[in-house]
């Protein structure tokens, strides 16, 4: 089991060709390799060019090395993390209903059920960054700052280029009074999009919360340039 989740974090491509491959055909991909590693050089390369993926594989020392880490992987019955992927996959594809029903609550006003459900989504789908995002979005409308940040800190780990993310974070320290802490947030959406206007307004305000209007009055004149029109 452990092996197989290294396999997909590291080499992605070689896992999804591993369990189709063994999906379709009930061939083993390790096997191959093992198996081709070994062959006389003119079979080695009659193999290689059979097989799209394999040169790329087989040239990979570290995957390689890997691969014969006990139990080595092509000795192993490969039906059960068939299931398991195919499990992983209804989760996900569940995970996305919970999200689509918490959306419509959310755009109700119906914060609380809102949030239940992107609950129900994360529980089956922990790497869910929107359903981070949305739900800090809904803590964000009833004023539960603390936990809206939480949400948003969980969509910037699983990716640290969501703007929206950075900008609804420096919102919620604002409203918290963490002035310094939400500049730089609107620091971070802005150097990923210069054009976010929002962020500029947010950077604005709270540098004149600081007393800072000499660096304030900028941002509030650059989101003004970008169509920022509310107050």
């Amino acid at each position: 089991m452990a092996k197989l989740a290294v396999i997909e974090f590291r080499w992605h491509d070689y896992y999804t060709d591993l369990i189709g491959i063994y999906s379709e055909t009930g061939t083993n991909l390790a096997k191959i390799l093992k198996e081709t590693s070994e062959s006389e050089e003119t079979e080695k390369e009659k193999k290689l060019k059979e097989w799209g993926n394999l040169r790329k594989y087989l040239e990979d020392k570290r995957l390689m090395d890997f691969l014969e880490q006990e139990p080595p992987l092509w000795d192993v019955n490969l039906d059960h993390y068939v299931y398991l992927a195919r499990s992983t996959t209804e989760l996900k594809e569940s995970a996305v209903n919970y999200f689509n029903i918490a959306y419509s609550f959310g755009e109700k006003g119906d914060y609380e059920k809102a949030i239940e459900n992107y609950d129900k989504a994360l529980e089956l789908n922990s790497n869910f960054e929107e359903a981070w995002y949305n739900k800090g979005f809904n803590l964000g409308e009833l004023e539960r700052h603390a936990e809206a940040i939480k949400c948003y800190d969980k969509a910037i780990d699983l990716n640290p280029n969501y703007e929206k993310a950075w900008h609804n974070k420096g919102v919620d320290l604002g409203k918290l009074e963490r002035h310094e802490e939400a500049i730089e947030c609107f620091g971070n959406a802005i150097e990923l999009n210069p054009n976010y206007e929002k962020a500029w307004y947010g950077k604005g305000v709270n540098l004149e919360k600081l007393g800072r209007k000499d660096e304030a009055e900028p941002c509030f004149q650059k989101a003004k340039e970008l169509g920022y029109e509310g107050s």
